[in-house]
């Protein structure tokens, strides 16, 4: 907030080893269709599942230096005017308690983001309110991922056994004239 910020170069860059799916099962949670997936999709998402729960129940809180860096980082950014050493280390404290019980990775995703809209440094509400929002988004693909499961665990029905062989389906197509053109010749 004054004009001297130590920033903690190590502190800078955030590691997100949150698990991934692949674009089609992300589109899929995001979509909110209720589908009824099949066994290969099911296992697919209980694992994930598995995996982002240990990974939200990993997330760092921040410490109060992390928080003096984001958000002296982030007044560097911003119009503000001058503070006194005194007034810089009480707002760090009062941004520090208004964002501690929020995980590390969402505060610096909320700060990034705010880095790039705000003019004027955000109130701790602003910055809550953001981060909220990110890890909000998580949990929700957790919960739709969920939600998909348990509707394949209670209304999947296996296909049935193959009801007609190849050879059969081959003599129907024949007979059928499918994958003959007009003059009669195989296709």
């Amino acid at each position: 907030m004054n004009a001297v910020t130590k920033l903690n170069p190590q502190s800078r860059v955030i590691q997100s080893q949150e698990p991934q799916l692949s674009d089609r099962l992300q589109e899929l949670l995001r979509s909110g269709e209720s589908k009824i997936v099949g066994p290969k999709t099911a296992a697919t998402l209980r694992q994930w599942i598995l995996e982002a729960e240990a990974y939200e129940a990993s997330l760092d809180l921040p410490t109060i230096e992390r928080i003096e860096n984001l958000v002296g980082r982030l007044s560097l950014a911003t119009a503000k005017r001058k503070l006194a050493d005194a007034e810089a280390a009480e707002i760090h404290d009062l941004y520090w308690r208004a964002l501690r019980n929020l995980p590390l990775i969402d505060l610096a995703s909320a700060f990034d983001e705010l880095l790039r809209t705000a003019t004027f440094l955000p109130v701790p509400a602003e910055i809550h309110t953001k981060a909220k929002a990110i890890g909000a988004a998580r949990g929700y693909a957790i919960s739709r991922a969920k939600h998909l499961v348990w509707r394949h665990e209670r209304e999947y029905i296996p296909p049935p056994a193959d009801l007609v062989t190849a050879e059969e389906l081959a003599e129907i197509k024949r007979q059928a004239g499918i994958g003959r053109d007009l003059s009669g010749a195989p296709a």
